[in-house]
């Protein structure tokens, strides 16, 4: 008869795994508002660590919510698995469903696996700058988990200082734990996603133009003022590239209505405090008249916003709309035989570049 496995006491259970127990003892009423107030990365860790907690016994589960909850629960013994990580997933993400299919791949080893076949389409000398921004123990795990012909030729575009410290590393590796990775392929996929999807140069200034959409306007307006001192050619196919906040009143209307649907709406009062009237209304006129007033009453409230604050919230909105955009859920831009002004808004009434910077003065 094999031994039972021995339960795993609470202080042994990692921070993703405390709040999986959580999420698997409320139920998915409760879980949802919990989910809702989760990022998308910290919602795969708890599924990956739901997906592999197995049976936990009903005193640890009732031990974790007391201390989630801050009084007795109602947790009896649960399990964690697969099925059980994908069932709560679609009951409290409802109409996110390829968000879920997304999760449950890269639970189920497609992500993680798939990642290494993917660096390895990637030029090696286009990786080897890469790993130049990583720790060499990062790089010697990584490394060493890629073919060799791939690595050899990483290895060859590194200084030799930096491959000698890596490959000494690679050396003196041994056991790797699982958790740490997984940790490893989640920061790669999305560190090298922009380049993964990209081939040509027209999409190495896409690239550009993403990482520049992320600074701040004066930052943005630095970089790519020096870009174009230097490259003009290059600095205008960077910006043919670029999506920023304004654009988003290029947008088709049905495409910013999906957006608004997952938008934060406090985080877009933030955003749009300093725009001018004309780009509020870009927002104000794709809601309904309840959600509008509402609005409307979150931005007189509003006091004190500073730029560097609107400016944040702008870009949280740019990437949700470009993640959205992602999944085909909206169009960042109209097809090129349509324009925004057919669904009412005449060209003359299109904001004006830099809103917040204009309102701010």
């Amino acid at each position: 008869m094999s031994a039972t496995p021995a339960i795993p006491q609470p202080r042994a259970l990692s921070g993703s795994e405390r709040a999986a127990i959580v999420l698997l003892s409320v139920g998915p009423e409760q879980a949802s508002r919990l989910v809702e107030l989760l990022s998308e990365e910290e919602i795969r860790q708890i599924s990956k660590a739901m997906a592999r907690l197995g049976e936990i016994d009903a005193s640890i589960a009732k031990t974790v919510v007391q201390e989630f909850t801050a009084r007795t629960g109602n947790a009896g013994s649960i399990v964690g698995s697969q099925q059980t990580t994908e069932r709560l997933l679609r009951a409290t993400m409802i109409g996110k469903d390829e968000l879920v299919d997304t999760i449950m791949q890269d639970i189920r080893g497609g992500g993680g696996a798939a990642i290494w076949d993917k660096i390895v389409s990637m030029d090696a000398k286009v990786f080897a700058n890469f790993l130049q921004r990583e720790h060499p123990q990062t790089a010697a795990v990584v490394l060493s988990r890629v073919v060799p012909d791939f690595t050899a030729q990483v290895l060859a575009a590194l200084g030799t200082e930096l491959a000698s410290s890596i490959m000494l590393r690679m050396l003196e590796i041994e056991k790797i734990e699982p958790e740490v990775i997984e940790d490893i392929e989640r920061g790669l996929w999305q560190d090298l996603q922009p380049m993964l999807q990209t081939e040509s140069g027209d999409d190495r200034h896409a690239f550009m133009a993403d990482l520049i959409g992320r600074v701040d306007s004066d930052t943005e307006a630095r970089l790519l003022g020096a870009i174009e001192s230097d490259a003009p050619d290059q600095a205008a196919q960077v910006r043919k590239h670029m999506f920023t906040f304004i654009d988003i009143a290029k947008m088709q209307d049905s495409s910013i209505q999906t957006l608004l649907n997952d938008v934060d709406k406090a985080r877009l009062a933030v955003a749009i405090k300093l725009s001018d009237e004309t780009m509020q209304n870009v927002f104000l006129r794709n809601m309904s008249e309840r959600q509008a007033k509402l609005l409307r009453d979150e931005l007189q409230m509003l006091s004190n916003v500073r730029k560097a604050d609107a400016e944040t919230a702008q870009r949280e909105i740019v990437l949700l709309a470009k993640a959205l955009a992602a999944a085909g859920s909206l169009q960042l831009r109209p097809p090129e035989d349509e324009t925004p002004a057919e669904e009412g808004t005449p060209p003359s009434a299109m904001p004006q570049p830099a809103p917040v910077a204009a309102a701010a003065e």
